[in-house]
């Protein structure tokens, strides 16, 4: 995994699936904040209903945690000092397309990759509603990140060029998405999941009060 120190110098972006959020993760693109022109194609396509119930595969959060500050603000994922270590600019808020809300981190030394938190508030089954939807999916990747089920998942394989979208379930109710996008230039590149993996890991952290 990438160590905390090695992550500076990408941005860490936390989002949803692109065919819900109307974002793409395509080579070279970026979430498309309200309000902005888009400089590329959405991929975008319609999405199943989120009031469908999670299959019998989908697997419950043991030890639910408190959103309510990611609900009044998705820049709460990480705290001060977080961001410090992570090497990053203070977070942004944005929307998708869609309206979602989003938190834009940029790194210090390299603007051209990005880290965003993305909250999809239509997704009232969690994880269950990434589960859903694999079979449409690019790629869909059950994992567990400290203890939460998670998915790394996207309607476009981007891995290679360092995008990388981890879906967590924070409760059963509740998803939060991470993307990554490495510049060609950046030291990480393009190791985008491990960098979403650690960001990811970090927000669980600063959620549950153990932020240092």
């Amino acid at each position: 995994m990438v160590a905390r120190r090695a992550v500076g110098g990408l941005s860490t972006t936390l989002i949803a699936i692109a065919l819900l959020s109307g974002c793409s993760d395509s080579e070279g693109g970026t979430p498309t904040p309200v309000g902005q022109p888009s400089t590329q194609a959405s991929s975008s396509a319609a999405a199943p209903s989120s009031s469908a119930a999670p299959g019998s595969d989908t697997p419950s959060v043991a030890e639910p945690l408190d959103v309510s500050s990611l609900e009044q603000d998705p820049c709460a994922a990480l705290s001060s000092q977080q961001v410090q270590q992570l090497n990053l600019q203070p977070g942004k808020r944005e929307s998708t397309n869609s309206g979602a809300p989003v938190c834009e981190y940029e790194y210090k030394e390299d603007s051209g990759s990005q880290v965003s938190v993305i909250l999809t508030p239509e997704f009232t089954n969690g994880i269950g509603d990434v589960y859903a939807r694999k079979d449409a999916l690019a790629y869909f990747e059950p994992t567990e990140i400290a203890g939460y089920p998670a998915a790394y998942a996207s309607n476009s394989d981007g891995r290679s060029e360092g995008t990388c979208q981890l879906h967590v379930g924070l409760t059963d109710q509740f998803v939060v998405s991470t993307m990554v996008q490495l510049s060609s230039l950046n030291a990480d590149y393009p190791r985008g999941c491990e960098v979403a993996e650690l960001s990811t890991q970090t927000m669980i952290e600063n959620l549950k009060g153990g932020a240092r």
